[in-house]
C-alpha cells in the first residue's frame, strides 16, 4: 500500500511540477508585455500630469475672480453706507405713538411732502400734537420739541393740497365749448409758429463779376420752332417771346425754356440744348405772339366744392368792403383785396403753359402731359389777334389776354382735374382804350394796359365776378378805365414790368418799367394808385338821383430814364429782382443781349454786352434762370442762343 501510494505521489507531484512550468512561462510571457505597456503608460501619464496642471492653474485664476469681485462688492457696499451716514447727518423727525410703544423714523430730505407722506400713513386716524413730535440731530444726538407753529404748518400743506386737487376737478367739469375750441385755437397757433424754416439758397451776384460776357460760354445755338421735323435750316419763323417755367419751393430751380413762333410752342432742357415737348397747331395760319407760365394747385373733388363755397364769402365780403368805401370816401387806409401767397408742397403743384396768337385763341398746356387740355376764346363772332397774355400772381388761375379789338380780356382756367370742362371762363371785359393793347401786366389789385399810341392805362380788379356769377350772365361784365397817363411815351409800348422792391430798403409802392419802342427804357412810380373813385349824388327836379364819378388825376414820376438806340418794335424785356440785385436784361436790334444794373439812385448802369457772330438780327426777348446758370436770347429767324455760367 504505502508503494503504491508513493506511486500516486509522484504522478501527482508531477502534475503539479508541470503547472508550476506552465505559469512560469504565463508568467514570463506576461512581464515582457507589462515592460512594453509601462512606457507607453509612463508616456500617458505625462500628459495627464500637464492637463491637470492647467485645470489647477483655471481653477485658481476663477476664485482670484471671484475674491476680486468680492472685494468690488464691498466697497459699493461701502460707498452705500457712507452715503447713507451723510444722509443720517440730517435732521430726522421721530413719530412716537405711545398705544403701540413703536417708533417710526422719516428722513428729511430738504422736501416737506415727503414728511407728510409718512406722517399721513402712520397717523390716518390721530391729529398730532405737540409732544408726539421729536427732532433729532444724529451728531449732536439731541432731541428738540417742535412748536405750535410747526404743527399747524404741516395741516395747511395738508388743506392746500386737497383744495388744489379739488378746484382742478372742478375745472374740467365745467370746461364749455367755448374753452376747448380757444384751446385747439392756441394749438394750431402754436403748430403754425413752430413750423421748419425754409433755407434761402443763395445765387451768384453777376453785378460783382467783372468781364460778365466771360464768364458766360454759348453751349448751344438751336432752331426750335420749325414748322415741319427734322428742319434745321428753316429760317423763316420768328421767334416772339421765351419765358422760363416757375421754380416751386422745395424744388430746384428749373431750366427748362418755352419758346413760341408760327404755329408751334416749344420747350427746351438747356443742359441737353434739346426739344423735350413741342405742340403744333394744325392750322398754319396761327402765329403765336405770346406764352406764359402759372403755377396751379391739383384739387381733387371734394376741395374743389369748398373752394367754391370760399369764393362766394370771399366775395360777398368783398360786395361790403366796396359799399363802406362808397359811405367813407375821405378815409385813405381801406382794406386791401386778400392776397395769400402760394404753398409750396411739390405733391400738389404743377406748372401750366399758356399762349396766344393770330387766331385770337389761347390754349393751355400742362407740362407734365405735354398736351393741350383747355382753350380759351371770347364770346365774338370773328376773334382778333391777341397781342400778349398775363397770368395773374395772387390769383394763379386768372389770365389777362389784351387783343386787336382794343379790349382786354379775363379769363379764369378752372380746376385741372375737370374733365368735363373744355373751356376757361370769361370773367370780364376791360373797355375804354383808344388803340391796341400792346403790352399788359398785373400788381396787386390792378391791370397796367400799355397801347399802341404811348398811352398807360390802368384798371382796378374789385368788383370780378365769381365764375358762377359769369356763366348764369347773359353778357360780361364791363371794367371801365380807373386812370390815364399820356406823358410818359409817345410810341408804341412794347412791354410793362412791375417793380416791387420788397427786397431793398424803398419806400416807392407803385413803381413800373415801361419800354417806348422809339424813344426810351422809363422808371416811374405813382402815389395813392389804390384809393377809392369818389361818387357824387345829385337830385333833379324830376326827383331822379344820379351818380357821377369823380377820379383824381394822378401825375406819375419818372425816376429814372435810358435812351433807346435801336429802334425796334415788339423787343420784350425781364426784370431780375432779389435780395443781392436788380438786372434788367433786354435784346437789341443789332443781335446783342444787354444787361444793366438798377442803382441805389434808380438810374440803370450797363453791366455787360453779349455778342456772337451767328446773331446779327433783333433778339426780341431775353430771358435768365432763377439760378442765374443759363442765359437764352431768341431771335427773328428761328435761333435760340443757350448761354451757361461756367
Amino acid at each position: 500500500m504505502k508503494e503504491k501510494l508513493n506511486w500516486k505521489s509522484q504522478i501527482l507531484n508531477d502534475i503539479f511540477d508541470l503547472k508550476s512550468l506552465e505559469n512560469f512561462k504565463k508568467n514570463s510571457n506576461k512581464t515582457k508585455k507589462d515592460d512594453s505597456t509601462s512606457k507607453s503608460t509612463f508616456i500617458f501619464n505625462k500628459n495627464n500630469s500637464k492637463k491637470k496642471e492647467k485645470e489647477e492653474k483655471e481653477k485658481e485664476k476663477e476664485k482670484e475672480k471671484e475674491k476680486e469681485k468680492e472685494k468690488e462688492k464691498r466697497i459699493i457696499n461701502n460707498d452705500k453706507n457712507k452715503d447713507s451716514a451723510k444722509n443720517k447727518n440730517k435732521l430726522e423727525t421721530i413719530v412716537i405713538n405711545d398705544d403701540k410703544n413703536d417708533d417710526t423714523i422719516v428722513v428729511d430730505d430738504e422736501s416737506s411732502n415727503n414728511i407728510d407722506k409718512n406722517l399721513n400713513k402712520n397717523n390716518k386716524s390721530k391729529s398730532l400734537i405737540d409732544d408726539d413730535i421729536i427732532m433729532i440731530d444724529s451728531k449732536s444726538k439731541k432731541r428738540k420739541r417742535t412748536t405750535i407753529k410747526s404743527k399747524k404748518k404741516i395741516e395747511n400743506n395738508e388743506k392746500e393740497k386737497i383744495a388744489s386737487s379739488e378746484d382742478k376737478t372742478v375745472k374740467r367739469r365745467k370746461r364749455t365749448k367755448k374753452e376747448k375750441s380757444t384751446t385747439k385755437e392756441e394749438d394750431t397757433t402754436e403748430k403754425k409758429k413752430i413750423k421748419p424754416k425754409i433755407q434761402k439758397i443763395k445765387y451768384p451776384v453777376l453785378s460783382k463779376m467783372d468781364n460778365l460776357d466771360e464768364k458766360f460760354e454759348l453751349t448751344y445755338i438751336i432752331r426750335p420752332n420749325s414748322k415741319r421735323e427734322h428742319a434745321e435750316f428753316d429760317d423763316s419763323v420768328c421767334i416772339w417771346d421765351c419765358a422760363f417755367e416757375p421754380t416751386i419751393e422745395g424744388k430746384d430751380a428749373s431750366h427748362i425754356v418755352a419758346t413760341c413762333g408760327a404755329n408751334t410752342v416749344s420747350m427746351i432742357e438747356c443742359h441737353t440744348g434739346k426739344v423735350i415737348a413741342k405742340y403744333t397747331n394744325l392750322i398754319e395760319v396761327e402765329n403765336y405772339y405770346s406764352l406764359d407760365w402759372t403755377v396751379v394747385k391739383v384739387n381733387s373733388e371734394s376741395q374743389q366744392k369748398q373752394n367754391q363755397v370760399d369764393d362766394k364769402k370771399k366775395n360777398n365780403s368783398k360786395k361790403k368792403e366796396t359799399e363802406q368805401s362808397e359811405v367813407n370816401n375821405n378815409d385813405n387806409n381801406n382794406k386791401k383785396k386778400d392776397t395769400t401767397p402760394l404753398k409750396t408742397n411739390t405733391n400738389q403743384y404743377c406748372s401750366i403753359l399758356a399762349a396766344g396768337g393770330q387766331l385770337g385763341e389761347i390754349i393751355f398746356l400742362n407740362r407734365m402731359q405735354g398736351e393741350c387740355f383747355r382753350y380759351a376764346e371770347p364770346k365774338v363772332s370773328k376773334p382778333q389777334p391777341i397781342t400778349q397774355i398775363r397770368f395773374s400772381k395772387d390769383n394763379p388761375k386768372w389770365l389777362f389776354a389784351g387783343s386787336e379789338d382794343r379790349y382786354v380780356y379775363l379769363y379764369d382756367m378752372g380746376e385741372l382735374n375737370d374733365t368735363e370742362q373744355d373751356a376757361a371762363t370769361n370773367l370780364a371785359k376791360f373797355v375804354g382804350l383808344k388803340k391796341d393793347p400792346t403790352a399788359i401786366n398785373v400788381n396787386k389789385n390792378n391791370l397796367i394796359v400799355g397801347c399802341s399810341d404811348g398811352a398807360i392805362v390802368i384798371y382796378n380788379l374789385s368788383n370780378i365776378p365769381t365764375v358762377e356769377e359769369a356763366k348764369k350772365s347773359a353778357h360780361l361784365v364791363n371794367i371801365s378805365i380807373s386812370h390815364k397817363f399820356t406823358s410818359l411815351h409817345n410810341t408804341y409800348i412794347d412791354d410793362i414790368i412791375p417793380y416791387s422792391p420788397q427786397y431793398h430798403q424803398d419806400s416807392l409802392v407803385n413803381t413800373f418799367f415801361t419800354r417806348g419802342a422809339k424813344d426810351r427804357i422809363c422808371l416811374w412810380s405813382v402815389d395813392n394808385l389804390d384809393l377809392p373813385i369818389q361818387k357824387k349824388t345829385t337830385t333833379k327836379r324830376n326827383s331822379k338821383k344820379s351818380e357821377t364819378t369823380i377820379r383824381k388825376e394822378l401825375i406819375p414820376t419818372t425816376l429814372s430814364e435810358l435812351k433807346w438806340t435801336h429802334y425796334v418794335e415788339c423787343v420784350r424785356f425781364s426784370l431780375i429782382n432779389d435780395e443781392d440785385e436788380t438786372l434788367l436784361l433786354t435784346g437789341s436790334g443789332a443781335g446783342d443781349i444787354n444787361i444793366y444794373k438798377l442803382q441805389e439812385d434808380k438810374s440803370l448802369k450797363l453791366i455787360s454786352i453779349f455778342k456772337h457772330e451767328q446773331s446779327r438780327e433783333a433778339i426780341r426777348k431775353v430771358v435768365l434762370s432763377k439760378d442765374k446758370k443759363y442765359l437764352v436770347g431768341v431771335n427773328e429767324i428761328n435761333l435760340a442762343f443757350i448761354w451757361k455760367l461756367k
